[in-house]
């Protein structure tokens, strides 16, 4: 749904603005606790170019298509996502392991999980993904529990969001 979402958020607005090209800065962050897998999955998205400016700015000059390292490329991408994406499950800081990233069209995706057992009562982001790079960046977070499905937006400058079931 998410994949879907963006997708659409793409074609709308960069497809249809009077025939020219709007530049548009977005990142969606899905959380999902699978609990079949007994797992919290974090997944975030970022377009890929904006992702590579903001490593370098951070001073990593990674290609992220085709890095020279992939586990330096990897490590800075885990290290970049934890420096500027908190989150609190039920109230207690969580710290996800890194699964890796892959390249999915325009995207970055960044796969994280974390054990966890139990129902998710309030999940609380603090978020600055890309907000050095581009005064306009906005974020979109889905969180699914079970067959519910709550979503957010944060738009820079603001960088706190807090989802209850």
């Amino acid at each position: 749904m998410a994949s879907v979402l963006f997708k659409w958020i793409l074609f709308s607005l960069f497809l249809f603005n009077n025939g020219e090209m709007h530049p548009y800065y977005v990142s969606v962050v899905e959380l999902k606790n699978n609990r079949a897998e007994h797992l919290l999955e974090l997944t975030c998205r970022l377009f890929t170019d904006d992702f590579e400016d903001a490593l370098k700015n951070d001073g990593s000059h990674i290609n992220l298509t085709n890095p020279g390292n992939r586990d330096t490329a990897e490590a800075r991408v885990n290290f970049y996502v934890n420096k500027h994406l908190e989150v609190q499950v039920n109230g207690k800081a969580v710290k996800f392991s890194f699964l890796g990233y892959e390249i999915k069209e325009d995207a970055v995706n960044v796969y994280m999980q974390l054990p966890f057992t139990g129902s998710l009562r309030e999940v609380y982001f603090n978020s600055t993904l890309l907000y050095r790079e581009h005064p306009e960046q906005a974020g979109i977070f889905h969180v699914v529990e079970g067959s519910k499905r709550e979503s957010r937006k944060l738009v820079n400058p603001d960088s706190v969001l807090r989802i209850k079931f």
